[in-house]
């Protein structure tokens, strides 16, 4: 029997460039599942279709107020401001707070009109409809602005992005159900060789299973 001697090497690129003279892939475009996209590779640029958040919420458990109601109150000189309501997660804001007037508002809340600020409730002290704040609070303070995290029509991903949970979890915050990717390519393997033999035949001696 003749010997082979494989004494001819190539590089890695050379080795490419004869694979694509004789293959070339044509990418494709899927649309999965959000939950089936970990790992896959976003085929075209992903733009936010809203504002995250998409309304000025509440970053703290207190009161919505105006600012300027409570610029000089402390310790010894509270302010005191009339309730209107209550705000809770989930509610729509239906109060309007004038001045000299609040809301109680919880975390992730909507602000409602006319205030631009919350007071913590650790810095107030309420009796029925009357709340006393001994700490002022400027326009802004504990207030997620929306749009603050995502703009509406900003770049959240481009094309060719791995998704990890980091990405997913952006696509899931802007009410993205599934993700347009790069259909998986498929690849075969071929085993050659006289001594191979394919698992679950009898493996006679000298033979190896084909893995």
């Amino acid at each position: 029997m003749e010997q082979k001697e494989f004494h001819q090497v190539v590089t890695i690129a050379e080795a490419r460039a004869r694979l694509a003279s004789h293959f070339r892939p044509v990418p494709r475009a899927e649309e999965v599942p959000l939950e089936e996209a970990l790992g896959r590779v976003t085929f075209s640029p992903v733009t936010a279709p809203i504002d995250v958040p998409s309304f000025d919420r509440a970053s703290m458990d207190g009161y919505a107020v105006r600012a300027a109601d409570t610029f000089r109150a402390d310790e010894e000189h509270p302010a005191e401001l009339r309730l209107r309501g209550t705000i809770r997660a989930g509610e729509r804001a239906d109060v309007e707070i004038g001045e000299g007037e609040c809301a109680a508002i919880a975390t992730g809340a909507p602000v409602p009109r006319g205030a631009n600020a919350v007071v913590m409730v650790e810095y107030t002290d309420r009796e029925g409809d009357r709340v006393r704040v001994y700490r002022g609070v400027v326009p802004g303070e504990h207030i997620m602005a929306a749009g603050s995290d995502i703009m509406r029509g900003e770049t959240v991903l481009r094309e060719g992005v791995v998704l990890s949970p980091r990405e997913t979890g952006v696509l899931a915050a802007l009410g993205y159900e599934t993700v347009r990717v790069y259909r998986r390519p498929r690849v075969a393997v071929i085993s050659t060789g006289d001594e191979v033999v394919e698992p679950g035949r009898p493996l006679e001696y000298g033979r190896v299973y084909d893995v």
